[in-house]
């Protein structure tokens, strides 16, 4: 399963950027985070 594999707060930090882009009306952020995310370009620092 891919959620195993992701580093839990990774994944937290993630879904809340994706909220805070979504409830401030910046959808092209939030595709683009999601695109990244999807594609294992997150900078896991």
């Amino acid at each position: 399963m891919l959620l195993s594999q992701i580093n839990p707060l990774l994944f937290f930090n993630s879904l809340n950027s994706i909220q805070t882009f979504v409830s401030t009306n910046k959808t092209l952020d939030a595709e683009r985070y999601l695109s990244k995310f999807a594609t294992d370009e997150i900078d896991s620092r």
